[in-house]
């Protein structure tokens, strides 16, 4: 017994060493092969990471440049477009009365809800007609003996100086009350336009002081961590918005005068200057810029810089599973597999998530576009082999321009995630419901064979469209209303493309019979008949 004990102790010594040689030498022969492979992956990922958080960056950029622009060119439109009004025109020939013009100037200042003041000024610089505006008290018409002379002021001079139809444009400052800047700070871009007569000579200034804000509040969207940071800076370098607020509008304030992004990042301030656009490392950080014009002119140098900073701790806290890795493998080789499956699942998941976005929108999660007619060309072939057909619906939602003007784009979102929200639980495991573009959204219904299926689900949802309203009544988002086309498939034979152009067209129908409907295309009449559920 004790013989076997010792051989039992003898064999277990002899594999023990065994394979600690095998295992010196599969480690040798592993780092041999794994730490140059690593090194390799460790580069590309390094690449590819950095090529994503610049693409990233680049698009966070052109988004809020393209919504500024829109923003602002809309503000223009407002200053053309309101200078050239029958209102002013005919109140400057005498035609028509003063507290009609002013009304006019009300109005416009209510439904517009940006500008902080509508004036009209003659000649002599002094003030005709002056509507100021707040979000707490809107539009209040200014007596006449509070109306004051703005000869002398530079906005007022520079228009002197154009032609009608020329537009000036003032800097992004902020609002000046009493010779002291107005608290809180009031962000103002003056538009003024020289006002023709009816004989085509200059007879008056129109003057729109624009809230600026809601441009800034473009770039707030986007600082998604505390590892980025976005900041608007002016042609000077001076920071109009920046995460730290107390060194914003420095330019405004004289013991501020030296300190803006010019002097903290002298450098880096000078390649944007020189490039106007574009995107760089500096400092282990990445920077990508836009220089931005309040009227695009290729000779003139941007009036703004949209700045977007990603900190480099981004690419090293997204390397650092890797050399979490490679640290393990070099204490041990038995993770070898666990870290190749993990390398591999990565990758996979990072796959899964790539085509995941490819195929669904990305603000309500639904299918896009592409997947459901791969959808609907798979359901149309399969038609033919069972009983029963198809319906497309094709939804358009009735106000949501004016929750974009009113609200904001903000605002248009959650409307869009709340409705997709409200009409997805509504629908079949088998149904599909897509957003297609915009406020466009398409449902595939499996398994219909009537109008009066169709109206059920319709019915559905108008339901809970009420309900929603009930429950959401301190919400300030409106409640639902959609216009609906409809149209059933029931041969296998039609058409994916014609078939949603056909509930397109019902859907048009719906919305110009009333909106908030539903209409059916009829295939046989080539007519669409409306019902209201």
């Amino acid at each position: 017994m004790k013989g076997n004990n010792i051989s039992s102790q003898q064999n277990r010594i002899q594999l023990l060493k065994s394979c600690c040689t095998r295992g010196i030498l599969y480690l040798l022969l592993f780092y041999s092969l794994v730490i140059p492979l690593f090194m390799l992956l460790l580069s590309q990922r390094r690449q590819a990471r950095e090529s994503i958080l610049l693409q990233e960056d680049q698009l966070r950029i052109s988004t809020v440049a393209s919504e500024f622009r829109t923003t602002f060119d809309a503000v223009m439109g407002d200053a053309e477009y309101f200078a050239h009004s029958s209102t002013i025109v005919h109140y400057l020939s005498g035609q028509m009365d003063e507290s009609y013009t002013a009304n006019d100037f009300v109005s416009f200042a209510l439904i517009r809800g940006v500008y902080d003041q509508i004036r009209l000024i003659d000649l002599a610089g002094q003030e005709i007609i002056r509507v100021n505006y707040s979000f707490k008290d809107g539009a209040r018409l200014v007596p006449r003996e509070e109306l004051q002379n703005k000869m002398h002021r530079y906005y007022f001079d520079n228009a002197l100086t154009l032609d009608p139809g020329e537009l000036y444009i003032s800097p992004l400052d902020l609002n000046i009350e009493h010779q002291q800047v107005e608290l809180p700070f009031k962000p103002m871009i003056r538009l003024s336009t020289p006002v023709a007569g009816p004989d085509g000579e200059v007879e008056a200034v129109l003057v729109l002081n624009y809230l600026a804000q809601e441009l800034i509040q473009l770039m707030s969207h986007f600082r998604v961590s505390d590892d980025n940071e976005s900041m608007i800076l002016n042609a000077d370098g001076f920071w109009l918005y920046s995460s730290v607020p107390r060194d914003e509008w420095g330019f405004m304030f004289p013991e501020k005068e030296q300190t803006g992004f010019f002097s903290y990042f002298p450098a880096l301030w000078e390649k944007i200057m020189l490039k106007g656009s574009g995107q760089m490392n500096m400092n282990g950080d990445y920077y990508t810029f836009q220089g931005l014009q309040f009227r695009p002119n290729p000779e003139m140098s941007p009036d703004l810089y949209l700045v977007h900073k990603s900190s480099g701790g981004i690419i090293r806290q997204a390397l650092s599973n890797f050399y979490s890795a490679f640290y393990l493998v070099l204490a041990a080789g038995t993770i070898i597999s666990l870290l190749l499956a993990y390398i591999h699942a990565i990758r996979i998941r990072e796959g899964q998530t790539i085509r995941y976005m490819a195929l669904h929108d990305s603000l309500t999660g639904l299918v896009n576009r592409k997947l459901l007619m791969d959808r609907l060309r798979q359901s149309l072939y399969s038609l033919s082999r069972r009983s029963r057909g198809l319906a497309v619906l094709f939804i358009d939602q009735d106000n949501f321009k004016s929750i974009n003007d009113t609200l904001g784009h903000e605002a248009g979102d959650r409307y869009l995630q709340r409705f997709a929200a409200t009409v997805k639980p509504l629908l079949r495991k088998s149904d599909t419901m897509a957003r297609m573009g915009g406020d466009e959204f398409v449902i595939l219904l499996e398994d219909v064979a009537s109008r009066a299926e169709i109206e059920i689900v319709a019915d559905k949802m108008f339901k809970a469209f009420r309900e929603t309203k009930e429950s959401t009544e301190s919400d300030d988002l409106p409640p639902f209303s959609i216009s609906m086309g409809a149209a059933l498939a029931l041969s296998g034979n039609e058409d994916p493309d014609t078939l949603l152009v056909h509930a397109d067209k019902a859907m048009y129908y719906a919305k110009k019979n009333g909106k908030n409907r539903i209409a059916f295309w009829d295939e046989k009449s080539e007519e669409q008949k409306v019902h209201l559920v």
